[in-house]
């Protein structure tokens, strides 16, 4: 994980399931170790419940795996200008989990 600040890495494209372990796991790694590049995670799904904790640590957005890899290329752009990337959809029912919790 150290690898990640010694070569300077300016972004992260994290799949959420890495079989044995979550990507939103290793989240909290990135935090420890003092990584401030971007991160995106990259899922084929996502609970709602789950997207505000992530956003919390500081991800620059989630792709979902059935869009076109073009956008997810207009995406890495857009975020290392300092947008985010999340679907409307996903980020309205994520607030409304939040706000419902």
């Amino acid at each position: 994980m150290t690898q990640v600040i010694h070569l300077n890495v300016d972004m992260v494209l994290l799949d959420l399931d890495l079989g044995t372990e979550n990507g939103a796991d290793l989240l909290d790694d990135l935090q420890t170790i003092g990584f401030e590049g971007k991160v995106i995670l990259v899922t084929a799904g996502v609970h709602d419940r789950d997207v505000p904790g992530m956003i919390r640590k500081g991800i620059a957005g989630i792709f979902m795996k059935h869009n076109p890899p073009s956008l997810l290329v207009q995406g890495i752009r857009d975020a290392m200008k300092g947008a985010v990337l999340f679907e409307q959809d996903l980020l309205r029912r994520a607030l409304e989990v939040s706000e419902a919790g």
